[in-house]
């Protein structure tokens, strides 16, 4: 694990199913799980295995108690990584398993956070994922619609011809009409909620920052690469903050995975259902190995 990173999914990851093998083997699991329901008055378990759809408003936290409790499984069989990364909301588990935040913390700060997005009307907003044009030239397109970034800007920066935008439905539908005029190939709608990582979640990230500031850090843990600015930090402090500005600012996914493979990091272990954070990875890098652990089997 010394020349490994645990890396945990975002939101999205929530579609592919919670299996349930690591809570039905494993008396840890169970544990983790008995403590987050006491935490959040609710019988997680029964939310995330029960076979019924999860909630919105309660998909994150059931993903983070989900994943952080594989999580452990693997720390005591194998050890800690030299590192930990989540892909956009993953970045929020990835510090309760590096020990920057306490478990029962981050659900409560997930729930509240919820709660703030929740409230903002986002009926017009969307997020598409643009193949095969350059980065500089849909910045270009984004900028050609909308001068200001305040209604549709790239959110996440994945290759140099493989991002995504958030924003307005007419400024992206904009913006893809003149991406595919300068070569691009493709424009997947990813059927988002509301258009993260930009400017529209300005007001959001106004919000939550007395939130965030009240959020309890411990400096002693592993390091944490940011989706702010791709960069390590140890420092809990500066690892909240940088987690903070995400919401109203784009994933720096390329450069995080370009500075993991500087600092001599050979293999990326996703934890959770799917594989998004891998094939990310793989397209800003095909030589990064990386694994998935979804079900008590791939171990």
């Amino acid at each position: 694990m010394h020349r490994s990173v645990i890396a945990f999914p975002g939101r999205e990851a929530i579609s592919k199913g919670l299996d349930k093998s690591f809570y039905e083997e494993d008396v840890q699991v169970k544990d983790i799980f008995e403590q987050a329901s006491d935490c959040m008055k609710y019988d997680l378990a029964k939310m995330c295995y029960g076979g019924t759809r999860i909630h919105v408003k309660w998909e994150m936290i059931c993903l983070v108690t989900h994943c952080y409790a594989i999580y452990k499984v693997i720390e005591r069989m194998y050890g800690k990584p030299r590192a930990f990364a989540g892909y956009s909301q993953g970045e929020f588990i990835a510090c309760v398993a590096a020990g920057v935040f306490e478990l029962s913390d981050t659900l409560r700060l997930i729930h509240q956070l919820e709660s703030i997005l929740m409230s903002e009307s986002s009926h017009d907003e969307c997020m598409y994922r643009i193949i095969g044009i350059h980065k500089e030239t849909l910045e270009k397109c984004c900028q050609k619609v909308d001068e200001n970034h305040e209604k549709v800007c790239v959110s996440s920066y994945i290759s140099h011809t493989q991002n995504i935008i958030s924003g307005k439905y007419n400024h992206v539908k904009k913006v893809i009409e003149l991406a595919k005029k300068k070569g691009a190939r493709w424009a997947i709608n990813l059927y988002a909620e509301k258009a993260y990582h930009s400017p529209l979640r300005n007001r959001a990230a106004y919000r939550a920052k007395a939130d965030f500031e009240h959020m309890k850090v411990f400096n002693h843990a592993g390091p944490v690469y940011s989706c702010y600015d791709g960069t390590k930090s140890y420092n809990g402090k500066l690892i909240r903050d940088k987690l903070s500005r995400q919401i109203n600012h784009p994933i720096q996914w390329f450069t995080l995975v370009n500075n993991m493979k500087s600092e001599a990091i050979v293999d990326l272990i996703e934890i959770g259902p799917g594989c998004t954070v891998s094939a990310n990875t793989r397209i800003a890098d095909s030589t990064l190995n990386c694994k998935w652990i979804g079900n008590i089997g791939d171990l």
